[in-house]
């Protein structure tokens, strides 16, 4: 009786379809998956960006080591002046406010290069993540359209099996154009 009816209604169409939109779910389901695997593993990355904002520009705003060097060379370029008699001089002003000029500028260079690094790297996780979200978002939407047709192939063969059998049905029956002896 499975045969005839697969025969003559479509059963094989319609199981053919349900097997595979059964495959498009599975797909979708690993997909679903690795894109949550993906945004995991990215999320550290997002999160460590985020969280060490705020801590590592007070750290570079309040670089003690920043102070020490600025402290240490005014020390120095006092004690040069001192011993060559001219620690009270213009020339030891213009010297030491030319070398914080310059520890100010590198400072500030080192400090831009800093954030704008850690910027990047929270960035960049997230730009990852997002990668990963709409390509999962297109795989999937290609796995429902393929499940779609499968449907849609499955319900058009079975109605064209039933068609067809009807026809045959038909044809056998006599005075019907196109039937027995018709």
């Amino acid at each position: 009786m499975s045969i005839i009816k697969d025969t003559f209604f479509g059963g094989a169409e319609k199981k053919a379809a349900k097997a595979q939109e059964q495959a498009a779910d599975r797909a979708i389901q690993e997909q679903r998956s690795a894109r949550e695997q993906a945004r995991g593993d990215l999320a550290p990355y997002a999160s460590t960006g985020q969280r060490a904002l705020n801590p590592l520009y007070d750290f570079v705003m309040n670089n003690p080591n920043s102070d020490l060097e600025r402290a240490q060379g005014f020390q120095d370029i006092q004690n040069s002046a001192a011993a060559s008699g001219k620690l009270r001089s213009g020339g030891t002003l213009k010297e030491l406010t030319s070398f914080n000029n310059m520890l100010n500028e590198r400072n500030r260079n080192q400090r831009f290069s800093e954030l704008f690094n850690l910027a990047t790297l929270g960035s960049n996780a997230a730009a990852g993540q997002a990668t990963t979200t709409l390509n999962t978002a297109n795989q999937i939407s290609e796995y429902n359209t393929q499940r779609g047709n499968a449907t849609a192939a499955g319900k058009i063969g079975a109605a064209n099996k039933i068609g067809d059998t009807v026809f045959q049905v038909l044809g056998m029956i006599p005075g019907i154009p196109g039937g027995a002896g018709g």
